[in-house]
């Protein structure tokens, strides 16, 4: 956790947070941390806290990651694998591990969900592709073609005039290099799973990639390259559940969400967060591609994709348009949309999943 981030996000308790009150978390304990000048610049290892009396809820700091889940328990019940997980297995170990824990186990939808998305993110860096990588990252695609529809420009660097931008759902975290890159501000990408947020922090502090990739069927091998990323200074990578963000109301000048929303339980609980995080004038870009699905999301949450009798025939499109503005966006006033953004996803050597993702742009007022 870059100290830099830390001041100028001032993240506040998930936990305790009520509407129009939010405690803010402080540094607890450094047990790992780069240094300058006697004090710490990038927290690699600690603890952060909860600064009302009332809560005093521990967040720990694990490469560099600070984690500022409200229910931190329950996502250690759900999910260990995601933080015990190594990069460090060499292919014969991993294989014998995979074959033993079976297809479909936690360990091999881990591996196959980094497969989904690294290459995607890093493999256009790679000297020696694997097959089915895109020439050019799609998530830069997104984030490039975002960044237009706002109309956004890079400015100077420098606190004072860079804008604080939120990428929720970073995966791997090359969008959040993008928007770095694209815009001059600093940005602090946010997922929930710490496998991937360990991915990204590795390749922005060590500069290097390295990630598995299906092959076929329980198949994987180990890929890992350089990785020279424009704007790594100006990006950290925070552990956070979309649905109860650690930020302050209205505190954020641009929040990405992209092609997120179809991936969580309570969309509605994430559209509240946007709203509530993004500063007045501040901008928001929302991409989709709809692809609801029950294990992700309970059909009655879709946007669109059912009651099909209605008078827009179940499309989710103009749903979506409709948020802006309506109950659950109320301060967000849609700008532009690109219809029709391609976006894609390598499954393994021989399958890659298309997609036309839909992107909309607001502002606060």
């Amino acid at each position: 956790m870059k100290r830099l981030h830390f001041e100028a996000f001032r993240p506040v308790c998930p936990a305790c947070r009520a509407p129009g009150a939010a405690s803010a978390v402080r540094v607890a304990a450094i047990d790992q941390a780069t240094t300058a000048a006697g004090d710490w610049v990038d927290l690699l290892e600690g603890m952060l806290e909860c600064t009302n009396p009332d809560c005093l809820r521990e967040y720990p700091v694990l490469d560099g990651v600070p984690m500022l889940v409200a229910d931190m328990s329950g996502l250690l019940r759900s999910s260990p694998l995601h933080f015990a997980f190594r990069e460090d297995i060499g292919p014969r170990v991993l294989s014998a591990l995979v074959d033993g824990a079976g297809p479909d186990s936690e360990l091999e939808r881990l591996l196959r969900f980094l497969s989904h998305y690294a290459p995607d993110h890093y493999g256009d860096l790679d000297p020696e592709p694997c097959p089915g990588t895109a020439p050019v990252a799609p998530i830069t695609q997104l984030v490039g073609a975002a960044v237009e529809a706002l109309g956004l420009a890079p400015l100077p660097e420098g606190p004072e005039s860079s804008p604080l931008v939120a990428d929720l759902g970073c995966g791997v975290g090359r969008g959040s290099f993008a928007l770095a890159a694209a815009t001059g501000g600093l940005v602090v990408g946010v997922d929930l799973n710490l496998a991937m947020l360990q991915l990204a922090s590795r390749a922005l502090r060590r500069g290097r990639a390295r990630y598995p990739v299906r092959r076929v069927g329980m198949v994987y091998s180990w890929r890992e390259h350089p990785v020279d990323l424009p704007g790594a200074a100006r990006v950290d990578f925070w552990m956070a559940d979309a649905h109860a963000l650690p930020f302050a109301d209205a505190s954020l000048g641009l929040v990405t969400s992209l092609n997120l929303i179809d991936c969580l339980g309570d969309p509605a609980a994430h559209l509240r967060e946007l709203d509530r995080i993004t500063a007045p004038g501040g901008k928001l870009a929302l991409c989709t591609p709809y692809d609801w699905s029950p294990n992700a999301t309970a059909a009655p949450g879709w946007i669109g994709g059912h009651s099909q009798r209605a008078v827009d025939g179940g499309a989710s499109e103009p749903r979506a348009r409709a948020l802006f503005g309506g109950p659950l966006l109320p301060r967000i006033a849609l700008q532009a949309e690109v219809h029709a953004l391609p976006w894609q996803l390598r499954v393994h050597d021989r399958s890659t999943m298309h997609y036309q993702t839909h992107l909309l742009v607001g502002q606060a007022g």
